[in-house]
């Protein structure tokens, strides 16, 4: 299944276009034709998913669990090797 935005955010495109568009995709993406589907939703959800966020706390956090993780990990195995 094949999602296209709408160009310039418009009404979806004809019916000719909305082929011409399709087809010209599949010839360059080197994907199978059969079967397929393809849509034109006014909003994709790209700007969504790819807009800025401060994800700086998360990933501090993050790191600071893992570096955890891996301390006691470190301390464990050399326990057990001593042992």
């Amino acid at each position: 299944m094949l999602v296209f935005p709408h160009p310039n955010g418009s009404a979806p495109p004809d019916r000719i276009t909305a082929e011409k568009v399709a087809r010209r995709f599949i010839e360059l993406a080197g994907v199978c034709r059969n079967p397929m589907v393809a849509e034109f939703w006014p909003e994709t959800g790209y700007e969504w998913a790819t807009g800025r966020r401060d994800y700086t706390p998360l990933l501090l956090a993050l790191a600071a669990g893992i570096a955890a993780v891996a301390t006691a990990a470190v301390l464990i195995l050399k326990k057990r090797r001593t042992n």
